[in-house]
């Protein structure tokens, strides 16, 4: 099934077109500009509609329309394109769109990255690695604009880097702490069309989220009130310095006590998640790393009791915060205990990718090495039992899932494979 939308844009700056929280039924197609008239024309397969919503929204001292069309009634599975055309021309299109919606018996291919929003060199360098793979979805560990989310760093520092990409994309962040930082993330949640997921109480949508593509049922989480969490002696020994804590954020309520509204939501979203799934965990700050801010002793703790509450266990978490490449052994979280007792440390095969079975524990990964301008350097070979592999480099990862296995990918902005490994069931 294929929906063709045609618009006619006036005006000369334009940002977008990116493609949001695309579901099996639809998706929106977003994008600005400085002084833009819709007019849609279109042309729409059986049982698909679209809708026009333009606001005005505030952008630096400047004034601007925000579009938002929303394709909804389609099949899973379906392809939907579109052109955006200057309404001098109504041959060469401004623009284009495209996307695809889930089929819960397809495989998947998603990007990851994340701690990107520089504008630096190291950043525009990935970006063109990034803009150039094909993915189902993509999904970004926060940290999407520094230094503290300002609405206008947008234009260049994300919407201009990643536009190829955003295109025929659609693109699940969670939010960074510094992200934050700007009128508790508003601009983040005005950019972005984040799923509603319901039983979520109003002023926690779209801070976290969960959405089923094929056979992942993933989790993104709001990691900014961690502090409160965290030990000050991680269960390795080693201490946590104050200097290394993170970041106070002040009148934020979310957090992942036990008590808090977001882990009991978590827990019945674990134990209610398709049994078929592979249960994927988004956040942003790291419950395991090796580097600079070193574990998030309090989340690793937070998401074992949800597991085991609700009885289902947790494949894959993956975070930023660190500016490097992080990635551990299984981990057996079914079980209470210490995280640096990893289940297995060989796999199977002498070369890549190595082979694990999903059976053997969660792998914990941090990828944060997007773009941010100091990198941090792993420590596997300092007594930290549980990493198996880090790098101190830019990188993009993409993750290739069906029903009975996943691979993963680390690559930096050369091309050259940073890490590769096989988790089957």
């Amino acid at each position: 099934m294929m929906i063709c939308v045609f618009a006619a844009l006036l005006g000369a700056a334009m940002f977008g077109p990116y493609i949001q929280n695309v579901t099996d039924t639809g998706g929106l197609v977003v994008w600005e500009g400085e002084d833009l008239s819709p007019v849609v024309r279109a042309v729409v397969a059986p049982n698909g509609e679209f809708a026009l919503k333009a606001d005005t929204v505030r952008v630096g001292d400047d004034d601007r329309v925000r579009v938002r069309l929303a394709v909804r009634g389609v099949e899973p599975g379906s392809h939907v394109r579109g052109h955006l055309l200057d309404t001098d021309s109504t041959i060469v299109p401004l623009s284009s769109f495209s996307f695809t919606t889930p089929d819960p018996d397809a495989a998947v291919r998603f990007l990851y990255f994340g701690d990107s929003g520089s504008c630096s060199g190291t950043q525009r360098t990935l970006s063109r690695l990034i803009n150039k793979l094909d993915a189902d979805f993509a999904a970004h560990a926060g940290d999407v604009i520094y230094p503290s989310g300002e609405r206008k760093r947008y234009d260049e520092c994300f919407l201009a880097m990643y536009r190829p990409m955003l295109s025929r994309t659609p693109f699940f962040p969670v939010i960074g702490n510094h992200d934050i930082r700007t009128s508790d993330a508003a601009p983040y949640l005005e950019i972005f069309d984040l799923p509603i997921v319901k039983g979520i109480p109003e002023n926690h949508r779209e801070r976290y989220y969960s959405f089923r593509w094929g056979p992942i049922f993933w989790l993104a989480l709001d990691s900014n009130d961690a502090l409160e969490m965290r030990d000050t002696q991680c269960s390795d020994g080693r201490e946590v310095s104050d200097k290394n804590r993170y970041e106070t954020v002040k009148n934020i309520s979310l957090e992942l006590r036990e008590e808090s509204h977001q882990y009991r939501w978590l827990v019945k979203e674990l134990a209610s998640a398709p049994a078929e799934c592979w249960i994927v965990i988004n956040l942003h700050a790291p419950p395991l790393s090796t580097t600079y801010h070193e574990s998030y002793c309090g989340l690793y703790k937070a998401l074992q009791a949800a597991s085991l509450e609700a009885g289902r266990k947790i494949d894959i978490v993956i975070s930023g915060h660190e500016h490097d490449y992080q990635r551990s052994w299984p981990i057996r979280m079914d079980v209470p205990g210490d995280q640096n007792d990893p289940a297995s440390k060989k796999g199977r095969g002498e070369s890549w990718p190595m082979e694990f079975d999903a059976a053997e524990g969660t792998f914990f990964i941090v990828s944060g090495g997007g773009g941010g301008r100091k990198m941090f350097r792993p420590s596997p070979d300092e007594g930290v039992a549980w990493i198996a592999r880090g790098e101190k480099k830019n990188h993009v990862m993409q993750f290739f899932v069906d029903d009975r296995s996943i691979l993963l990918q680390s690559i930096d902005s050369r091309e050259v494979l940073l890490d590769q490994v096989r988790i089957v069931r």
